[in-house]
């Protein structure tokens, strides 16, 4: 990321609970020295003031799960319940992380019955109105569905975040960004406990959406396919588009965005005041 410089009038618009997640297990047993757990936070915290200080974001929203269950397990039971429950020193990180966006000002947002994801679309998308330009940030790439709606994407790789545009998704994935929806729910996704077609992988996935554009394409020239393939796709239908529906962010949420982009934005954020530095010293937190 060294170089890189945001476009005027950005605004960053976080996932906290993939930041929280990658941070803990990289860190796990870090700790105050009251034993409070801390590993999560301090590479949450440190990673939003170098993203503060490089970028100059005129705002940083950080979005979060409010809780497991949210209104894709009433489509599908099932949706990620093969997920081990959170462990108890993650889950008390998040209070953590809850009050220094407080004292920082930064604007933490969690929702009934939606996710991290939804947030992230529903405020990226509205920033454009407001006259902001959104970049979503996230390790997760079912982010990259928001590059067709026109919001640049700063994905958290395992080797440190790259930019992603349009340009640059065509270059990876050899797709449009209008079809990375039918990318992933060709595949479904086992992370969230999706099912997609049997045997359909990222190659075959391509290939297909190369071939006929999207998944209405597919199942219109059917007869075109061969083999199992064909029979896997035929069999599966009911299951891709269900996919397609639990992967889709929503981003229609009924949110306060007058609030957010309007006085979050005037107020600003200040991760280096008395109360922010007092807080992270009584968690021994003294190194970002």
């Amino acid at each position: 990321m060294n170089g890189l410089s945001l476009k005027q009038n950005a605004v960053l618009i976080v996932d906290g609970t993939n930041l929280m997640h990658r941070h803990f297990y990289s860190k796990p047993d870090l700790a105050a020295s009251d034993g409070t757990p801390t590993g999560a936070l301090y590479g949450t915290v440190k990673m939003l003031k170098s993203y503060a200080v490089q970028f100059k974001p005129l705002q940083i929203f950080i979005c979060c799960d409010k809780r497991r269950k949210n209104f894709r397990n009433q489509i599908f039971p099932d949706y990620k319940a093969n997920r081990k429950p959170t462990d108890e020193r993650l889950k008390t990180q998040f209070a953590l992380l809850r009050k220094f966006c407080f004292l920082a000002r930064l604007p933490y947002i969690e929702a009934d019955e939606y996710e991290a994801d939804d947030l992230i679309g529903s405020l990226s998308t509205h920033a454009f109105e407001y006259g902001f330009t959104p970049y979503a940030v996230s390790g997760d790439r079912d982010i990259f569905q928001l590059i067709d709606k026109q919001v640049d994407v700063i994905y958290l790789s395992n080797k440190g975040p790259v930019l992603y545009d349009a340009k640059k998704l065509e270059e990876t994935y050899g797709l449009k960004p209008w079809q990375y929806l039918d990318f992933k729910a060709l595949q479904g996704d086992k992370g969230d406990n999706i099912p997609g077609i049997p045997g359909v992988g990222e190659k075959t996935a391509v290939k297909l959406l190369n071939d006929f554009k999207n998944l209405d394409g597919i199942y219109e020239n059917i007869d075109q396919l061969k083999g199992k393939l064909k029979e896997k796709v035929a069999e599966n239908k009911d299951i891709v588009y269900k996919a397609k529906e639990l992967v889709t962010i929503r981003c229609d949420m009924d949110l306060d965005y007058n609030s957010y982009f309007e006085i979050d934005i005037e107020e600003g954020y200040d991760f280096d005041n008395a109360e922010v530095k007092q807080f992270l010293n009584r968690l021994d937190i003294k190194s970002l």
